[in-house]
């Protein structure tokens, strides 16, 4: 039996069933690399950084006496601003965030928290007790990563962020490995 007119994908005749087409096109999606953060204090108080929340729910949702404390990240692998923008319009999986405070382990102890906001400003906080999690290793106390089980990895969006307060005079480093990534061409 034949099919007329003859199948083809690309101007190629189809030959058999279940054939997959190659794609002739010059557009091909974008690697998924590892991004990063600084998030550096100079002030004589602990202050907190706010990671995602491109519309700004979370951070208007918040007690005032966190808001009034919150900046965006110090710096980024990318530019700021255009990091939490993308959050807004193509959501990131990230399945592991590795750790780092080059001076004080106990900024191990200060609050890690994913929050979530609905569209009527409503907030679900979550800590994350990251002294808890193994460091990667023995001989470094300020060097730790932390993996997101599959299924739960963290995603950055339009609702979404990650709260870290930093003490006094302390820099936190904080990389992202991504799982996932939506409408990224």
């Amino acid at each position: 039996m034949q099919i007329f007119p003859k199948p083809q994908i690309n101007n190629t005749p189809i030959n058999s069933v279940g054939a997959v087409a190659k794609l002739t096109s010059k557009h091909h999606p974008v690697q998924l690399k590892p991004f990063s953060v600084r998030l550096y204090n100079s002030a004589l108080e602990s202050v907190y950084f706010i990671i995602g929340d491109p519309t700004n729910i979370i951070l208007n949702a918040l007690p005032s006496i966190i808001s009034a404390k919150t900046y965006n990240p110090t710096s980024a692998s990318s530019l700021v601003a255009g990091m939490k923008a993308s959050f807004g319009v193509a959501p990131i999986a990230v399945k592991a965030i590795n750790y780092k405070t080059p001076r004080q382990a106990s900024q191990l102890n200060s609050l890690f928290e994913v929050v979530t906001a609905d569209i009527d400003g409503n907030l679900k906080r979550e800590s994350i007790d990251i002294a808890a999690y193994l460091r990667n290793n023995q001989f470094n106390d300020k060097l730790m990563t932390f993996e997101f089980t599959p299924g739960n990895e963290f995603i950055f969006a339009w609702n979404t962020a990650l709260l870290v307060e930093v003490i006094p005079e302390e820099t936190v480093y904080l990389s992202f490995t991504p799982a996932a990534a939506a409408n990224r061409f």
